[in-house]
């Protein structure tokens, strides 16, 4: 890093980092919980009577 320039290329790719990181953790939070499906009934088992 001898060139100062290097140093603001890093600070801004960690900023950058960063925006993401919160952007991707608040699009985690706001999404709605998906809707609830219904599950067909179990099938019937008929047991022998012994």
């Amino acid at each position: 890093m001898d060139d100062p320039n290097d140093l603001v290329l890093a600070m801004l790719g960690l900023a950058m980092a960063a925006i993401m990181l919160v952007a991707g953790a608040l699009y985690l939070i706001m999404t709605p919980d998906p809707i609830p499906t219904r599950t067909a009934p179990p099938a019937v088992q008929v047991s022998p009577v012994s």
